[in-house]
């Protein structure tokens, strides 16, 4: 434990937080490197440089823990070396409880189990008992769901008076007893919202054009959702845009306007009979875009004038 504390006690400080981060997961987790990251840049852990996103530079972080022996690879891509999944061995993680506890980056007590308190700032979701001790005076920053058993938290949860929170990552539940609308009705603040495979989601809701804050919106797999509302364009902080594997035929007009997107992954090229869905032409005003994933069925149309929208997008990886 010396020899591990003395690794951490010689990171740089824009590691160290990010490696805490690993403390609020359950022993022997494999944790998605993706979730991880967008959590990261949510909380404001990892921020963009010169041409560098900060969903790039989040992803060299955890390729740095990992060349320093304190996270552990589990799957990663050939060709470049892009992990796509990772976990901690137990000793490294006692010793981010340890000093996570004493920097009260989380809440454990003495047996390393998360005991939320109102000086908590981030939260693992195991149970309901977790939420119990929260109220709104509560600090916390971070919530993530641990548990893919059915939850039942209503409008009367202490978690819906929380109004701090950043990061709300519910991609490890089903959510089957929870109206979507609760979840964001509530959050100003919220920078990250990840609910990836939420079953029950059909649509959203037209007032998640509120969420001003909100940089990451992750929707990939939920195998319902229908259709985006309108409002989705006015999310001017929008880098992250994932709606793929989704069912939605077409994505709402105004898309263009979303100046600061890095990453859009799941766009349907519509057909020539859609009159309301935005066409590939208007990604063209996307000048920060450096990932791009598109839908063509057979049924979708692309103009003359579209073809050269690629060569618009400067910033394209």
């Amino acid at each position: 434990m010396a020899s591990l504390q003395l690794s951490y006690d010689e990171l740089p400080t824009r590691l160290k937080q990010c490696l805490l981060c690993f403390s609020i997961y359950p022993e022997d987790s494999v944790i998605s490197a993706e979730q991880l990251v967008h959590w990261w840049v949510g909380e404001g852990f990892v921020q963009g440089k010169d041409t560098r996103t900060a969903i790039e530079l989040a992803f060299d972080y955890l390729s740095e823990l990992i060349s320093r022996c304190l996270v552990e690879v589990v799957k990663q891509r050939g060709f470049d070396g892009r992990v796509y999944s990772c976990k901690m061995h137990d000793l490294v993680r006692d010793l981010t409880i340890k000093i996570a506890r004493e920097e009260e980056f989380c809440s454990f007590d003495e047996h390393g189990r998360q005991r939320p308190t109102i000086r908590s700032r981030r939260l693992g979701f195991k149970d309901e008992e977790d939420v119990k001790s929260l109220n709104k005076k509560s600090k916390l920053r971070a919530f993530l769901m641990m548990s893919s058993s059915p939850v039942s938290l209503d409008r009367t949860s202490p978690l819906f008076r929380v109004k701090s929170i950043r990061g709300l990552d519910f991609s490890q539940n089903k959510l089957e007893n929870i109206p979507i609308q609760k979840l964001m009705h509530w959050i100003s603040s919220l920078a990250y919202l990840n609910l990836r495979g939420v079953a029950t989601l059909k649509e959203l809701p037209q007032f998640i054009g509120e969420l001003r804050n909100l940089q990451l919106l992750v929707l990939t797999g939920c195998n319902n959702l229908q259709k985006l509302p309108l409002s989705i364009t006015n999310l001017q902080k929008l880098t992250v845009l994932d709606i793929g594997y989704c069912p939605i035929q077409y994505l709402p007009q105004g898309l263009g306007r979303l100046s600061n997107l890095q990453e859009l992954s799941g766009f349907k090229v519509p057909s020539s009979e859609n009159r309301n869905g935005c066409r590939l032409g208007e990604l063209q005003g996307l000048s920060q875009l450096k990932v791009l994933r598109v839908n063509i069925s057979e049924e979708s149309d692309i103009a003359e004038d579209e073809l050269t929208v690629m060569s618009k997008l400067k910033q394209l990886k």
